[in-house]
């Protein structure tokens, strides 16, 4: 009697949607994903590996049904989103048995098999340490250690997947220096888009017209690299003696909420500084649209979604000149030095002197956008998966 072979499927790890609150970044690539498969499959042979939580949030309104899930539970203590990849593997030991690919569009969760796999990676900033505080508490300096000799393992193994796709030429090249046997055409850049744009049908800003400049911050708040703290100390030099407001937007603890209150109240900026915390997408447009500045004082991005969310509504952005921040913004932003707010300063005084210049760079900032749209990404993402990867 002859057997028959078991049905084999594509498996998609969604996973990490778990942990997602804010859908930028990778999150947002594998609901692109999800997207890009259920407008060119029909689902015969693709499995969603997923939990219940992320299943219920964002593949059900997406229309994946419920028999092409495999749900799993998820450990429940494991909070952090750091933490994804330490248990990660152990949903693959199940499935990797009936899986002809694996996709997950985060590489923690690669492992040794023989099943080809698409790997996706973001960024390495995490292996690098931005805080300037140093921990003397021996048990976390050997738990950071342990960390990242574990992430170093996995993106060693990574290296192995038949395809592998960069957020950015930065990320690559990040990856190419880590790794210097991998071949440079075996990494595709796949930019990422906005799917955040201005509200109005406007060709361009107009500076603001009194002294008072609106500025807005996005971004992990109470993230080292995200170099905040540095910005508020810096804020009465760039707004160059002028009113200002600035709106500060993204996740931020309640202890080092408490350390930069304490720096903006000996500032005298109590008035000056406001926290929105996290905010849905209709509100963060609606600041988009409200301000005459993004201040993005970062020091290392693997993209840098809000840099293309501001451009896309006019509005003019500081940063500086490191990582993927130059590749992205072009010459349709102010760039200056790692904390060369001085610069920034006599930049914006400048454009606030000059209402031609200033529309110009508006300008600009909207005509590069358009090329980080969430269309454009799509289009890109689907290029990609029906030349390369639906023809091996």
């Amino acid at each position: 009697m002859e057997m028959r072979k078991k049905e084999k499927f594509v498996y998609f790890d969604t996973t990490f949607l778990h942990y997602g609150e804010d859908l930028r970044g990778i999150p947002q690539v594998i609901l692109q994903l999800v997207r890009l498969i259920l407008e060119c499959n029909d689902l015969g042979g693709i499995m969603f590996i997923t939990t219940r939580r992320s299943y219920d949030r964002f593949l059900h309104p997406l229309g994946v049904p419920i028999n092409r899930v495999e749900r799993i539970p998820m450990i429940p203590f494991i909070t952090d989103i750091r933490l994804h990849g330490v248990a990660c593997n152990l949903r693959y030991w199940k499935v990797k048995r009936k899986a002809s690919f694996i996709i997950h569009p985060e590489y923690r969760t690669v492992l040794k098999t023989a099943v080809r796999q698409l790997v996706l990676y973001y960024d390495f900033i995490f292996l690098d340490d931005f805080s300037t505080v140093k921990s003397s508490f021996p048990l976390k300096i050997i738990g950071k250690k342990l960390y990242r000799r574990y992430i170093q393992y996995k993106l060693s193994i990574s290296c192995g997947a038949y395809y592998k796709i960069s957020i950015s030429n930065y990320s690559k090249q990040q990856l190419l220096r880590l790794f210097p046997s991998l071949v440079p055409s075996s990494v595709e850049v796949l930019y990422l888009g906005s799917r955040i744009s201005h509200t109005k049908n406007i060709a361009s800003k107009n500076p603001p017209s009194d002294d008072i400049l609106n500025f807005l911050c996005v971004g992990g708040i109470d993230d080292p690299r995200k170099n905040i703290f540095n910005l508020i100390k810096n804020l009465i030099d760039i707004a160059g003696g002028r009113h200002f407001y600035l709106h500060l937007v993204g996740k931020c603890s309640s202890p080092y909420r408490k350390i930069l209150s304490s720096l903006i109240d000996s500032l005298s900026l109590d008035k000056s500084v406001l926290f929105h915390g996290v905010v849905p997408d209709i509100l963060l447009n609606d600041l988009y649209d409200q301000i005459d500045f993004l201040l993005f004082p970062s020091l290392a991005e693997g993209f840098g979604l809000p840099v293309i969310e501001a451009m896309a509504h006019g509005d003019i952005v500081c940063a500086f000149n490191n990582s993927s921040i130059p590749e992205i913004g072009g010459d349709a932003i102010i760039i200056a030095g790692n904390n060369d707010f001085v610069q920034w300063g006599k930049q914006i005084s400048s454009l606030m002197h000059d209402p031609a210049a200033y529309r110009l760079l508006s300008r600009k900032a909207i005509e590069r956008a358009a090329l980080f749209s969430e269309d454009r990404m799509f289009e890109r993402y689907k290029t990609y998966f029906m030349t390369t990867v639906t023809k091996n």
